[in-house]
This record gives structure tokens, sequence and C-alpha cells, in this order.
């Protein structure tokens, strides 16, 4: 049997190489960067991997952090019932709030000074990361609070557009 003719390649075809994805502007002098499979990983990408596999956390932040009485669970009660001087003055110093916070955006704020203390960690990823995680495992009862809050902030902050408008 007859082998057909393979085609010849040509001169100007190049294979083309994997391109790393960019990262960033990470410091990546020699005691920030560790060889893995050959490639180099960055402590800031070592401590992403660590926190970002699901299960880490054995129980919903409520829980885990009931005892921390020195670090104050921010109070989203308060914030959210702030009042129309407050609301004007926040939009004063910066932009105005165009997007109302959703309940889990809430719970994230009044949690993440816990979690910092408690995982030692800073990056906003890994706290959103670990919030998230929480929050599935929360309560009905502390999700409902959050999400009247949500509906409340949502509410009082329109109130404070239509005076300004």
């Amino acid at each position: 049997m007859a082998q057909p003719a393979s085609r010849p390649r040509s001169s100007t075809s190049v294979d083309p190489k994997p391109v790393e994805p960019l990262h960033g502007s990470f410091d990546i002098s020699e005691k920030n960067v560790v060889k893995v499979r050959g490639r180099a990983v960055t402590n800031a990408e070592q401590k992403r991997a660590k926190y970002s596999k699901p299960g880490r956390l054995p129980g919903p932040l409520s829980w885990l952090t009931k005892d921390m009485d020195d670090i104050p669970i921010q109070d989203m009660k308060a914030w959210v019932n702030r009042s129309l001087e407050e609301r004007l003055q926040e939009a004063t110093k910066g932009q105005p709030q165009n997007r109302f916070p959703v309940a889990f955006i809430l719970y994230r704020s009044a949690y993440a000074k816990r979690i910092r203390n408690r995982y030692k960690v800073n990056d906003p990823q890994i706290i959103s990361s670990l919030a998230s995680e929480s929050w599935e495992m929360e309560l009905p009862n502390i999700r409902e609070q959050y999400a009247e809050w949500a509906m409340l902030e949502r509410q009082n902050q329109e109130k404070a557009v239509q005076k300004t408008t």
C-alpha cells in the first residue's frame, strides 16, 4: 500500500509557545518566589492556594468567632440606619453610591475584621472566599436578618438619592 506523501512543512510556520498568564505586579525577588513544576510561584499565590480549597471552615463565622469579644462584629444595623446627613456627607466625600449592597456583602463587611484576626490574612480575595464559605453554612435566621438589612439599606439609599435630586 502506498503511503500518502506528507506535505512539506513551510519554513515560515512557527510552533506556538504556551503563554504564561500575567500575575499583576508581584514582588518577584528571590525570597518571594518558589519553583513549582518549573514555574515561579509567589508567596501571594501560595497563600491564595492555601485558602482556595473548599471545606476549610468547620462551621459558620457566627459560631466560630463567638468568643472573640475583643474584636467586635461591625454593627450593620446602625450602619443601615444611618441618618440622611451622614449619607449626604459620604456622597460629598467620594462618588455617590450607585449600587446597593446585597445581604452577603453586609455579612462580609460585618465579619471582615474577625476573619483577618482569626486567619491572619489581609488579602481581600481570601477574606471574601472565607466569608462566602461561612455564608453558605450560616443559619437561616441570620441570613434573613442580613437580607432585611440589605433591603432597608436600599430603601434608605433611594430616599437619600431622591432628596439630592
